[in-house]
């Protein structure tokens, strides 16, 4: 393991011109085998900040479900959680492929303060599977019913391979949030 991660000495060959081999002593090797699994043991010990939130990580990805309730975000606190491991662990966390998308099931429902330096989005490519922010006004109509699903299948799919300790039940989330509104 210490030769795979030590004294690398790669080189690029494009268009027929090769670089010259250039000395690597830190990160993990792409393109090989080993490489998830090495950065998977790397990032292991991160935890999320709080108890109702849950992190699914997936070979260079991690993504975080955070429930508001009662207009109470740890999404801020998460990201701040991240960014100071990455600083800890002297591993660069890329912002401009870090993304928040907010899931809501009413058009009246007010959308959370946005994350400073984090790019919102209304949809998300996470395990293969595509969630779009549509927001529907009749609360578990047949829309809402899909995306909730959706969502469910991303955790459950992460929980399957290992990469959350949690199973998903999104909609129970949900439901336990709206009777606390």
């Amino acid at each position: 393991m210490i030769d795979f991660l030590n004294n690398r000495r790669p080189r690029v060959k494009v268009d027929g011109v090769t670089t010259e081999f250039l000395d690597i002593n830190r990160g993990v090797p792409q393109g090989t085998v080993l490489g998830p699994i090495v950065f998977t043991i790397m990032v292991n010990d991160i935890k999320a900040v709080s108890l109702s939130n849950d992190l699914s990580k997936f070979a260079d990805d991690i993504a975080i479900k955070a429930p508001v309730y009662d207009y109470e975000d740890s999404a801020g606190y998460e990201v701040e959680n991240m960014k100071l491991w990455s600083n800890e662990n002297r591993m660069s966390l890329n912002m401009e492929k870090t993304y928040e998308m907010i899931v809501r099931g009413k058009l009246s429902t007010p959308l959370p303060d946005h994350i400073p330096s984090i790019k919102r989005k209304e949809w998300l490519k996470l395990l293969g599977v595509t969630t779009e922010d549509i927001p529907v006004e009749v609360w578990g109509g047949a829309s809402y019913n899909k995306y909730v699903s959706q969502i469910d299948k991303f955790v459950n799919r992460a929980y399957r391979n290992g990469y959350t300790s949690n199973r998903s039940d999104f909609k129970a989330t949900i439901s336990n949030r709206d009777k606390k509104l």
